[in-house]
């Protein structure tokens, strides 16, 4: 398994972070024409109008600036992708598992009671990739607000001092990701293989 978890620049369309995760560079021939499916840690079928007003960091409607979050992706390997369900729905809604175990386990290096964040399973390249937005301010678990100002360094891969030689670490989204990953195709190898041994009887 292989999973490579990036910090995207401060990009996006004109109407924002949102729309751009929802509607940008869409493949037709892989995905929906009218925009991508976004998700967070409850729920799928989310709207872009619903996503920023829940990802504004004040009660205004409309939506946040660029600048109140954060952009990573999660990127997979096609072979892992492919391993993880039997068809491209089944598959996607593995993903949104596998993000919502990552941000939950950055949530518990964070001790933060929830973080507020939205995503969408991107197939418009070789990678299968998850783009995922994250807003700055949060509680923690004894209800403090915090600013995530930037995403932890164990969070991301890192260089740590490992007996003595200096090596890098995948960190929490990428080890966490991986773990889970490696769960959902495990769940699945017994029934390919009776279904293997049928097609052989």
């Amino acid at each position: 398994m292989r999973v490579i978890a990036s910090v995207q620049s401060k990009r996006g369309s004109s109407r924002g972070l949102i729309h751009y995760i929802a509607h940008s560079k869409i493949d037709g021939n892989k995905e929906p024409a009218n925009g991508r499916e976004l998700f967070n840690a409850f729920t799928e079928h989310l709207t872009v109008r619903s996503v920023n007003n829940f990802l504004k960091s004040d009660c205004g409607k409309g939506r946040p600036s660029n600048n109140d979050l954060h952009h990573l992706v999660l990127s997979f390997r096609q072979a892992d992708y492919l391993q993880v369900g039997s068809t491209d729905e089944e598959r996607k809604r593995r993903l949104k598992i596998v993000t919502r175990y990552a941000i939950g386990q950055l949530e518990e290096r964070l001790q933060s009671e929830r973080l507020a964040w939205a995503g969408a399973v991107h197939l418009n390249t070789a990678n299968p990739h998850v783009h995922i937005a994250i807003q700055k301010q949060y509680l923690t678990r004894d209800l403090r607000s915090k600013s995530l100002n930037k995403i932890p360094r164990e969070g991301l891969p890192h260089f740590e001092l490992i007996e003595g030689e200096k090596q890098i670490v995948d960190g929490i989204l990428i080890e966490s990701a991986k773990v889970k990953l490696q769960e959902l195709v495990g769940e699945r190898s017994p029934s390919q293989e009776q279904t293997r041994n049928k097609r052989q009887d």
